[in-house]
Parts: structure tokens; C-alpha cells; sequence
């Protein structure tokens, strides 16, 4: 089986696995075929939609390099199956010549053109419309930064709500209320301005018998239509309301909003509608037991590689089974080393442990205003659906309500890049069927049953499979040996890793060895290392601004003393001009906390001795030498 993805991270499976289609301007090459298929796309298209207004000189060249490289690719994925992917040169440019099923794109717009053909009374609209969602993994063409893709995920945004509010018109015509409420709640937490959106969710309230949920539903509507754009909800939230405040009953049809006679009111027993003579209009809202919090999980890394002995270990932190609380799995490590990669790509991997949900929330550890404990709580409780009404009282009671919120459901919580463990305290669920997985720089004081780990660099193969993967098979082993002196020079660290990918791949006719020797300048190899979003040396500046003023002055100390032929740092080193031994000390461990030196060992004396790595290093020098340009 031929997956090609769109609706998420550009993707190529064959037979459910992964094939690698290169680097993110060779996917944006695909995916321009992909999405212009069973048309050409011209040579001016491919160039314009890669790199828009600013193409380099030999960009024509570049795209014919990428073209070369996605028909082995393809070659290779296919090799031995009865399908195979044609990738044509045409008098006009370039075709995909494959079944348009294959491309989940294309297969979402036919289900939803099917759908909509069959009008509103065809029991298989909803299950279509539902086929076509599920084809839904995430931003979609995750992974390609430009401004052709940015429009697209707007416009396909766009069709996906349509389709999901669709959808919701469906189901409620079967009174399926509850998947309705509970599939536009965790939609409008990452799509708060989508009008039609908030029609749904009120009116499938309303269906419920949750009249007083559907008021507050419409007014919470109108209150971010007002902040936002300035203006009044449209003629179809209005109508809405209107009928609700009348207690006049609705059907669920696509028409939005219909109101039904005295003589339509009575719908046959069973049907769960208001007006019909089953209780069920007057059943109360579901249980707490059957209710499924959203799955707030943002997509995993594409390119995430190795790493099996920790994601290993987090399975068994998650699984120890206690039965004392959480289970908590704290993946501690220093700038850009994979902590978020790691911890999202284990959530998704036993995403199936936790039925009831998955949640995802940054704490911004790192930022100049991480999330304030009560902040934090007050987000946690809007993503597990909770009225931001009820969020009243103090911290204490906010936490009660939180926890009674998850008690007796398995979910999965994610907390990247945590403060400190006063965050981490406050946002702990009281039971044991939940699981916990926290990525932070700061040392955590030892909770409980929580488990931590120092998450190191990749391994020298890992990192190379990396480089493989961001930039192409044959360009890294063409060059291995250059390849894994470049990840020894970043540490194995993925986001300088990353940065220089980044780099070649805008290069393709530069050389492994020619990126390798500008890295291995120390004066710019953080230069090199710092490339669009990928930016190392910003990184290391934000563990570095979170310093004492003693630990920043031993920092630089260290970085014009040392080079990488010298011997470790003793501890009892005499530190920068004017510190006593005891406050060097406490810098040099405050310098290991934060990631910015490492332990070496121990000498024959049992004197402990520490290393810059190369990068540290060259960070504390540029620092050193920005100083003395200021005197």
C-alpha cells in the first residue's frame, strides 16, 4: 500500500513504513506534485513555490538535483511491488503520474465532494465525512516553511472546518450530541475565531438539553468575535441565540438553526431530540466516565531518529506501576540536545496506553516569562474542557477541581520545558492511572516516585543518520567520514544538527568537508550553527541569562582558558579575578546544572575535573570577546 501525506508531516509510506524523501525544500518539491497532481507543475511553479520571490542563482539546477534524487528515491521505495511511482517529465514540467487515493489530500476532497452529493437524509454521510477527518494528522505539510505552504494550510484549514462542522450537521440529525460537543470543543481550542465552529458547538449543546451551556457557549462566542475583530457574531449565531432564549426546539440540520412546528415537535420515541417523547431531552449531560478529553498532542518531529534506550526508559517510567500517584518521567538536558523531540515522539508512541486523552502544554521554562504555576493550572483546565467560568477561587481550589477533573481517567500529560518543580507540583493529577512526561534544563528536586534522566547528544551514527535524513542518503555517505567529524564538532546536539542541514541543504553544491571546516573555525562556527529557526547560539543564551553574575563571569573565565588540547578544569580552579574558592565552587556546579560544562571525572586524587564541550566553549569566548569590544 502507496500513502503519500499532506494533511500532516509531507510523508511517503510504503506498506505502513517511513521512506525518507529528503531534505524540507526536496518535500516542498513533492509536495507541489502531489497537490497539482494529475496536472504538470512548471519548472517557474516548482521554483516559485520553494523558495518564492527570492530563488537563488542556480535555482533550476537545485530543483533538478531534487527531482533526480525523489525519482530514486521513489525507485527504491516501490522496487519489487505491483505499484510504481512515476515521477514524468512532461513538454511542460514535471507530473506524479499515481492514483489520486494514494495522496491523502486528494482522498479527503473526494470524500467530502461524496458526501455532500449524497445530501442530507444518506445514513453514510456522516461515516464519510468522519472517513475524510480521520485523514487529518496534524498541521498540515508540517515540515515545509514557505510562503506557498503558509496560504495552503490556511485554504486547507479552511475545508477541513467546513467539513467538520458538516460533520457535526450529521451526526446531530442521528443525535450523536456528544461526540459532536466533545469533537468542536477540541477544535476551538486550537481555532477560537472559526465562527461556524462555535454555531456547531452551541446548537449541539442545545440539542442536548444543555440549554444553559449553549448561552454560555454563545456568549463566550461572541465575546471573542467582539475582542478579536470587532465586530457582532454573524446572522447564523445571532438567529441562533434568538431561538435558544425562546426555548423554541431545533433541528440538527445543515440548514443551521430550523424551527419546527407543534406538529414537527413530535419526533418518534427515541430519537433524543428536543420535543420528541423519549427522556432522553431530559437526560443529564454524559458522565464524567464517558467524556474523552481532547488529544492536544502537536505532531512528533519527522526527522526524530535513535534514541530507543531512552525512549525505552520512559516506557518503563511510565509503567513502573506504583500505584502511589503518576507516573513521572523527567527528561532533563541542555540547549537544543532533543528533549521536546524526544519526550512527543514517546507520547505519540504509547499514545494508546492513555485512552482518555493526551494533552500537550509549554511552560516556557526557558522564555523571560515562564508560565506562573496558577497560569499554568488555568490553561491545563480549558484544555480538559473545563468552563473558564468555574475557574474561580484560589490556587488551592483550582487545583481540587483540576484534579477531580482527571481522577479515574488514564491521560497522558506533556510539560515541556518546566521552570522549576513548583509548575511541575501544582499540575501533578492525584491518581495513579495517569501518566507524566516533563522536559526541563532546571534540576529538579527528587519527588515521589518521579524518574529523571540526563538526556546526552546523539550518539556519532545517530547523528549521522540524522544528517542522512535531513539531507539526503548519498550526500552524507558520499562524504561519512567528514560527516561524523561535523557531529562530533556539534556534540551530537539535533539543533545544531538541524542548522546545518539547514545550510547544506540551501548549498547542495557546497561539500560535506566545505560546511565541516567552516564548523570547525571556532569564531564562526556558531554562526554557522545559528540558521532560520534553528538558531544555536540563542539556545545557549538563554541558559546563559538565567546565570548569577558569579557563575557568568567563571563562564567566560572558562572559555579563555581552556581549548580543546588543554587538560579539565580542576575543581579547585581559581576561578575569575576577585571570587573566593567557595563561590567558584558553587559557580562551576551552577555552570553543571545548567548545562553549560560538564563533569569529566575524577584524577588519581579524587579531585572532581570539568570540560567545555567545543560549542560551550566557543559561546563563552564570543562572550569573552563582545566584553572587551564594550571596555
Amino acid at each position: 500500500m502507496i500513502e503519500f501525506r499532506l494533511l500532516g508531516a509531507v510523508e511517503l509510506r510504503v506498506e505502513g513504513v517511513r521512506v525518507d524523501v529528503g531534505p524540507a525544500r526536496q518535500r516542498a518539491v513533492l509536495a507541489t506534485l502531489l497537490v497539482q497532481s494529475p496536472l504538470t507543475a512548471s519548472m517557474d511553479s516548482l521554483i516559485d513555490r520553494v523558495w518564492g520571490d527570492s530563488p537563488p542563482a542556480g535555482a533550476r539546477g537545485v530543483v533538478y538535483t531534487y527531482i533526480a534524487r525523489l525519482r530514486r528515491a521513489l525507485t527504491r521505495a516501490t522496487e519489487g511491488l505491483p505499484e510504481r511511482l512515476l515521477l514524468r517529465r512532461e513538454p511542460a514540467g514535471y507530473l506524479m503520474d499515481i492514483d489520486s487515493d494514494c495522496v491523502d489530500l486528494h482522498r479527503f476532497r473526494r470524500l467530502v465532494a461524496q458526501a455532500r452529493a449524497a445530501g442530507a437524509s444518506t445514513p453514510q454521510r456522516s461515516a464519510w465525512l468522519a472517513e475524510a477527518l480521520a485523514l487529518w494528522g496534524g498541521e498540515p505539510l508540517a515540515g515545509v516553511n514557505n510562503e506557498w505552504a503558509q496560504n495552503l494550510r490556511g485554504a486547507l484549514r479552511t475545508l477541513k472546518y467546513e467539513a467538520l462542522t458538516e460533520w457535526a450537521d450529521a451526526r446531530l440529525e442521528v443525535g450523536g450530541s456528544a461526540e459532536v460537543i466533545g469533537a468542536l470543543r477540541q477544535e476551538l481550542l486550537e481555532a477560537p475565531m472559526v465562527e461556524p465552529l462555535h454555531e456547531g458547538l452551541t446548537r449541539a449543546l442545545y440539542l442536548s438539553g444543555r440549554r444553559s451551556e449553549a448561552l454560555i457557549q454563545y456568549e463566550r462566542a461572541r465575546r471573542v468575535i467582539a475582542d478579536e475583530l470587532g465586530t457582532d457574531p454573524g446572522p447564523g449565531l445571532q438567529r441562533l441565540y434568538g431561538l435558544m432564549l425562546a426555548g423554541e426546539p431545533l433541528t440538527g440540520t445543515g440548514e443551521r438553526a430550523v424551527v419546527r412546528t407543534a406538529s414537527e415537535s413530535a419526533a418518534p420515541a427515541g430519537t433524543g431530540v428536543p420535543g420528541s417523547s423519549s427522556k432522553a431531552a431530559e437526560a443529564p449531560a454524559p458522565a464524567l466516565s464517558r467524556f474523552r478529553l481532547p488529544d492536544l498532542l502537536p505532531a512528533g518531529h519527522a526527522d526524530f531518529v535513535g534514541r530507543e534506550a531512552d525512549v525505552g526508559w520512559i516506557h518503563e517510567a511510565l509503567t513502573k506501576g506504583e500505584g502511589h500517584g503518576p507516573a513521572v518521567a523527567i527528561v532533563r538536558g541542555g540547549p537544543g540536545v532533543g528533549k521536546s523531540a524526544l519526550a512527543l515522539h514517546a507520547a505519540h508512541r504509547f499514545g494508546t496506553h492513555y485512552p482518555d486523552g493526551r494533552v500537550y502544554l509549554d511552560l516556557r521554562g526557558t522564555g523571560d516569562r515562564p508560565l506562573s504555576p496558577l497560569a499554568a493550572l488555568f490553561r491545563m483546565l480549558r484544555a480538559t474542557g473545563v468552563d473558564p467560568r468555574e475557574c474561580t477561587g484560589d490556587i488551592d481550589e483550582l487545583m481540587r477541581l483540576y484534579r477531580a477533573r482527571l481522577a479515574g481517567r488514564r491521560v497522558l500529560l506533556v510539560l515541556d520545558d518546566a521552570a522549576d518543580d513548583s509548575q511541575l507540583m501544582t499540575l501533578l493529577p492525584s491518581g495513579s492511572a495517569c501518566g507524566v512526561i516533563v522536559t526541563t534544563r532546571a534540576p529538579f528536586a527528587k519527588r515521589g516516585g518521579a524518574l529523571t534522566r540526563n538526556l546526552a547528544g546523539l550518539g556519532r551514527g545517530e547523528g549521522v543518520r540524522l544528517l542522512a535524513r535531513l539531507v539526503g542518503e548519498s550526500r552524507v555517505e558520499a562524504e561519512r567520514v567528514a560527516a561524523g567529524r561535523l557531529v562530533q564538532l556539534c556534540g551530537g546536539v539535533p539543533l545544531a544538527l538541524c542548522a546545518v542541514a539547514s545550510r547544506m541543504d540551501a548549498r547542495p553544491h557546497y561539500t560535506v568537508r566545505w560546511h565541516l571546516d567552516r564548523v570547525a573555525d571556532e569564531k564562526r562556527c556558531l554562526d554557522v550553527l545559528s540558521y532560520g529557526s534553528f538558531d544555536m547560539r540563542a539556545s545557549l543564551a538563554l541558559s546563559y541569562g538565567r546565570l548569577s553574575p558569579t557563575a557568568s563571569r567563571a563562564f567566560r573565565a572558562l572559555g579563555c582558558e581552556s581549548d580543546a588540547r588543554s587538560e579539565a578544569v580542576p575543581e579547585d580552579w581559581r576561578g575569575p579575578v576577585g571570587v573566593t574558592r567557595q563561590e567558584t565552587e558553587e559557580a562551576l556546579e551552577e555552570l553543571v546544572d545548567a548545562h553549560l560544562l560538564h563533569v569529566a571525572g575524577r584524577d588519581v586524587t579524587g579531585r572532581i575535573h570539568y570540560r567545555l564541550h567545543y560549542l560551550q566553549r566557543a559561546y563563552a569566548r564570543s562572550l569573552s570577546a563582545c566584553e572587551r569590544q564594550a571596555a
